[in-house]
């Protein structure tokens, strides 16, 4: 029990920073990089729509998790910066 609560956490971590290095690398071909004052609110909210995407791919996963998450995060950031200028909430799916 003890190492299957260990070993959750250790995935929770690891795929914390993959998404984190999605999010970020998605920003940056965007031309919004760490220092970016938008970079938090956009990265915020891609990191969000993208762990809510993920567990609907797990069962057709033929890429690394950190290919697919980068896939995803690419996918979705224009929403995301659109949505910002908006100032609503109006995503579309793209999967």
């Amino acid at each position: 029990m003890m190492n299957s609560c260990i070993s959750n956490a250790v995935k929770i971590c690891c795929d914390s920073q993959k998404l984190l290095w999605a999010v970020a690398e998605a920003l940056r071909a965007e031309g919004i990089s760490m220092s970016h004052p938008l970079f938090r609110p956009y990265a915020t909210s891609l990191a969000r729509l993208v762990r809510n995407v993920m567990p609907d791919l797990n069962c057709r996963r033929t890429f690394s998790t950190s290919d697919l998450m980068l896939q995803l995060a690419k996918q979705c950031v224009g929403d995301v910066m659109k949505e910002d200028q908006n100032g609503q909430t109006t995503i579309n799916s793209r999967t």
